[in-house]
């Protein structure tokens, strides 16, 4: 089944010129609101609104759910000409079947459109002549979907971005830095993600967006990231995942847009490949190939 939902977003992403703008990547939450912020037209208020269907849910190289999701979101912010624009945005992951996730640390409910994560931002975002900044903050919760509806875990990110755009290919690095005080790890841990991309506009309407990134983790994200299933006292900074997309996007109209993308992912650290880390150490699967479609509307 999955194999035919691939072919299919293959098959819309490379044929179907009348459907598609570029994804939003899971967290998906890590890209969504700053484009939008920075996407919202003239200075005042905007809304935003869409909803991705993805064939699996992957965050950062590790696969959170490995069954059908939709991932619903919401922005709401304030641009202005010369001082940048404000947004709070949330966003949410749903299981779209009541398959077993299989990934040991993906938390999947076995219930038809229960959630398995939601998040909430607040950001800020300039332009400096080509470059593009952005600081923000994200709350995200995993809700326990069980029968006594227990409460989930609580996390939190400070980020920030910085893009360079010119006509040849734009750079982009990110930081996300995460303060916490779990038993057993250090005061913070950090991830870099390096990212390289290009739009094609190949009429008015249509574009297409070729991407690579390239995440990093400091010695305290790995360990907190695999210290619930690995003895990972001797790991460090690793490369933690580097992934190529391929996105079309088509405005069917001012407010409205489609868009479709096709990404492959893979774990670039020999130790992490070891230690399962794609799949929270349920087996030793280390590549994924995995898409989606997206709609968006904009007031």
């Amino acid at each position: 089944m999955k194999t035919l939902l691939v072919a299919a977003i293959a098959a819309t992403a490379f044929g179907v010129f009348a459907d598609e703008p570029a994804p939003v990547a899971a967290p998906a939450a890590d890209k969504t609101a700053a484009e939008a912020a920075e996407e919202g037209g003239d200075s005042g208020f905007y809304v935003e609104a869409g909803v991705d269907v993805l064939s699996d849910y992957m965050w950062r190289g590790v696969i959170l759910n490995d069954n059908c999701c939709w991932q619903p979101s919401v922005s709401i912010g304030y641009n202005t000409e010369d001082f940048g624009g404000i947004y709070f945005n949330y966003w949410a992951s749903f299981d779209l079947t009541h398959k077993r996730n299989n990934c040991a640390g993906g938390g999947n409910s076995r219930r038809c459109m229960a959630i398995q994560e939601q998040d909430f931002y607040v950001g800020y975002t300039k332009s400096f002549g080509d470059f593009d900044f952005e600081i923000g903050w994200y709350w995200y919760d995993y809700p326990y979907n069980g029968p006594d509806h227990k409460a989930g875990s609580l996390g939190h990110d400070l980020y920030a971005s910085l893009a360079y755009n010119n006509e040849f290919v734009t750079p982009e690095v990110a930081l996300y830095w995460s303060p916490t005080t779990q038993h057993g790890h250090e005061a913070s841990i950090a991830y870099v993600r390096f990212g390289l991309s290009h739009e094609f506009a190949i009429d008015d309407c249509l574009t297409i967006t070729p991407e690579a990134t390239l995440g990093v983790g400091d010695t305290a994200y790995i360990q907190n990231n695999t210290g619930a299933y690995r003895d990972n006292s001797g790991m460090h900074t690793e490369l933690v995942d580097q992934t190529l997309t391929l996105g079309a996007s088509y405005a069917v109209s001012k407010w409205c847009s489609i868009s479709a993308n096709i990404n492959y992912t893979w774990i670039p650290s020999r130790t992490l490949r070891h230690q399962r880390y794609m799949t929270c150490g349920d087996d030793n699967h280390n590549q994924q190939v995995w898409g989606g479609v997206n709609v968006t509307f904009k007031f």
